[in-house]
């Protein structure tokens, strides 16, 4: 394999709801390859919660928050590219404004002497964009990984960068048979389906569980976002009190319905039984994972057609031997499959997600096969020396390219520069 040298493009970095971008790049460099971060918005909250941060090898450019806002300043470090913006969008104003934008944020990292022979984007959203425009001032290639949100939310983004895309990840069979069917498999020989990788050795088995009392104990990750689902979760947790359970649930997560949540809870007398807290360092979350009984997560497929892809902490509780509630939407079913390696339950179904919790505290046969195919299933499948292999594999194949000093890439801008003046 030749040297590869990759600038990833990420909107927001370190993120606790991205642990994969992070995963795969630490992989990456273990695998000997070069990485150049450019981040759009730094989350200095949260890198104390992310400590293996702190391996990373990589040069992080991070985009300063007033450029990301005023994406002029580049251009007074270097007038003359104000006449390279593309002008295909003259006649549109928003559209112009948005690739003045781009054009600017990416002048900005092209001013870092990037050193890479490829381009590759998290998330087809403004990430894409840079990518896109950083490719064209280094003349290098760009590819991006597509996630569940920018599927189903931004269709339209992925569809005017196909053409130009290198190639297309997407993380799970269900993301790449869409992306085939809305586009008539026009581009299956670029797109490919490469799922997140866990590190096992951060998910080893928990020994013990504590069910002191009686009471069941319930947990769920997730973002406090409507495509989660979790009001069905807060639903069943009072049906099953209401039958005598004694059952207590913990929501780990942030986000906008965190106040619609936590009324419903007031409102309904639930205080003593469940809790909502803000995300915690995986490290941390072990510790949640060895007190719980059930991981319960109720995807639901929303109004604007948003739902989830496969979300990663479904496979760490199954690496946790927590038995996993979920719901059969997007590519969920690729790895809980009902009654083998996990129960599916009917979206916006919540007694059908409390029936499921006492089939699993009632029925120990059928809980302990539940917990043995789930982990066969995720070291088998999602260990991530193995995705990383084949995503390796992806970028030797199509990153053709020599690599390029970083002095040879600022003379060849200039140059260009030049070119269209004359």
């Amino acid at each position: 394999m030749q040297k590869l040298k990759i600038a990833y493009v990420v909107e927001k970095f370190p993120s606790p709801t991205e642990y994969f971008i992070l995963n795969e790049i630490l992989q990456f460099e273990n695998n000997g390859m070069d990485i150049e971060l450019c981040v759009l918005k730094r989350q200095k909250r949260f890198i104390k919660n992310l400590p293996e941060i702190n391996q990373l090898k990589a040069v992080i450019h991070y985009l300063p928050g007033l450029y990301f806002y005023l994406p002029i300043i580049p251009f007074l470090r270097s007038p003359i590219s104000f006449f390279r913006i593309p002008l295909t969008n003259l006649f549109s104003f928003t559209h112009f404004l948005n690739t003045f934008r781009y054009y600017g944020i990416s002048l900005y990292f092209a001013q870092r002497k990037l050193q890479c022979n490829h381009i590759h984007a998290h998330f087809a959203f403004i990430s894409v964009d840079i990518a896109r425009y950083l490719s064209s001032m280094l003349k290098v290639d760009y590819s991006c990984t597509v996630h569940a949100q920018d599927i189903y939310t931004n269709q339209l983004k992925i569809l005017q960068h196909l053409p130009t895309l290198k190639f297309l990840v997407t993380c799970t069979d269900y993301n790449k048979n869409y992306l085939n069917e809305l586009t008539h498999g026009a581009y299956k020989n670029k797109l490919f389906r490469v799922y997140h990788g866990i590190r096992l050795e951060k998910w080893p088995p928990i020994d013990s569980r504590s069910n002191t009392g009686g009471e069941v104990h319930l947990v769920s990750v997730a973002r406090l976002v409507e495509k989660k689902g979790l009001i069905y979760v807060i639903k069943a947790v009072e049906a099953l009190l209401l039958q005598g359970m004694k059952v207590h649930c913990t929501i780990i997560g942030e986000g906008p319905l965190k106040s619609t949540l936590e009324k419903y809870i007031n409102a309904r007398d639930l205080l003593h039984a469940i809790d909502i807290i803000p995300f915690v360092p995986q490290q941390e979350l072990r510790a949640y994972f060895a007190q719980a009984d059930v991981f319960v997560m109720p995807s639901v497929v929303c109004t604007n057609g948003d739902r989830d892809g496969l979300p990663n902490v479904i496979v760490e509780a199954m690496l946790s031997e927590v038995p996993v509630i979920a719901t059969p939407v997007s590519a969920i079913p690729e790895v809980i499959k009902d009654r083998i390696t996990g129960i599916l339950v009917d979206e916006r179904n919540e007694l059908g997600i409390a029936n499921a919790i006492k089939v699993l505290i009632t029925d120990h046969s059928l809980r302990q096969l539940i917990i043995g195919n789930a982990k066969r299933l995720a070291e088998d499948k999602l260990d991530i020396r193995s995705s990383t292999k084949t995503l390796l594999e992806i970028f030797d194949k199509y990153c053709s390219q020599p690599f390029l000093a970083a002095d040879t890439m600022v003379r060849d801008v200039t140059q260009s520069e030049t070119n269209i003046l004359s």
